[in-house]
């Protein structure tokens, strides 16, 4: 590999469980990326690793995860097309480069330590398109082919990772809003009352229903009607503390679990939230009509069946609107 030895059959049997146990382990996305980058070191000596990702709006390319590298050496962010990685992203086609200072792809960073003498930069792939890039550069050498065929396999591996993570994470959302989605609602629940059991905490549940929705999409169309649902959404995390979570479990329902909060907090959760999505307007849209919600809410006692709880949410919610709309009922 460029005038040095290869890698040996026990070094890359090593390195590439080591990429196993990082994918297998990590709790994040961005912490199994850095696991993953982190035996690359030693199959690739005197270089230094940086995997950046797109964001959701394909605007721009962030690092993520990155080994090696000085925060002076390092781009944190690039726009889409921009530098070698915005290039090689763009054009899905790997790069190796051992003049980058003469590449009118290459853009370095400013402050940078020690100038970059060769770069290789690797597509990363997830859902059919490209996800990101993997960067591996060095200040003291060149790179050869070999090298390149190595980056490459260590990129497959690390697009498998982003693509798994990336579907489990789509089972789980709503794909209007952006939130979770019931299956992922049931899921927390399960997690949240087990931990609330374990410490002694309490824990609540609001389940929030539109008012008029049949109405609103008759006045608005579905598109207008769909835009009212995600601007509610984002309205309604703006409301949660961190520990809160928030989920789209029905067509026009949203479900609040409120770890750490009694059934009397819960109602006053209700009661704020209420009072605030009815002083609410959407954006962009023209509506004669006001927007209000009708609240059920409950607490989760020790080792009640989850079953019981929702069924009394559900009484709630329904009484709620049968009382009027516009209101909360605590049961």
């Amino acid at each position: 590999m460029s005038e040095r030895q290869a890698p040996g059959h026990n070094d890359l049997v090593a390195a590439f469980k080591e990429i196993g146990r990082a994918a297998a382990s990590a709790a994040t996305l961005p912490d199994a990326l850095l696991g993953m980058l982190k035996p690359l070191g030693g199959l690739l000596p005197e270089s230094s690793q940086s995997i950046m990702l797109y964001d959701q709006d394909r605007r721009d390319l962030i690092t993520v995860a990155q080994v090696g590298l000085e925060s002076s050496d390092m781009r944190i962010r690039f726009k889409a097309g921009e530098g070698m990685a915005g290039w090689v992203a763009a054009n899905c086609q790997s790069v190796i480069c051992n003049d980058p200072a003469s590449d009118p792809r290459f853009v370095g960073s400013p402050d940078q330590s020690a100038p970059i003498t060769a770069i290789m930069v690797i597509p990363l792939y997830a859902m059919s398109l490209c996800a990101g890039v993997l960067n591996v550069h060095s200040s003291t050498r060149a790179f050869g082919p070999d090298e390149l065929d190595l980056c490459e396999l260590l990129a497959a591996l690390i697009s498998a990772e982003i693509q798994r993570r990336r579907m489990s994470q789509l089972i789980l959302t709503d794909s209007l809003t952006q939130i979770g989605n019931r299956k992922s609602f049931d899921q927390t629940l399960k997690i949240e009352a087990a931990r609330a059991m374990r410490y002694g905490n309490a824990l609540s549940i609001a389940g929030i229903d539109v008012d008029h929705m049949k109405a609103l999409n008759e006045q608005l169309g579905e598109r207008g009607g769909d835009i009212v649902l995600r601007q509610l959404a984002v309205f309604l995390r703006g409301l949660l503390r961190t520990p809160d979570h928030l989920f789209r479990i029905g067509g026009d329902e949203f479900g609040v679990l409120l770890p750490e909060t009694d059934a009397r907090g819960a109602a006053n959760f209700g009661e704020r939230a209420r009072s605030a999505i009815a002083a609410w307007k959407p954006d962009g849209l023209a509506i004669d009509m006001s927007i209000t919600v009708s609240i059920g809410t409950t607490g989760c006692a020790d080792s009640e069946d989850l079953a019981a709880v929702i069924r009394r949410l559900d009484e709630a919610e329904l009484a709620a609107k049968q009382s009027g709309r516009n209101r909360v009922v605590a049961r």
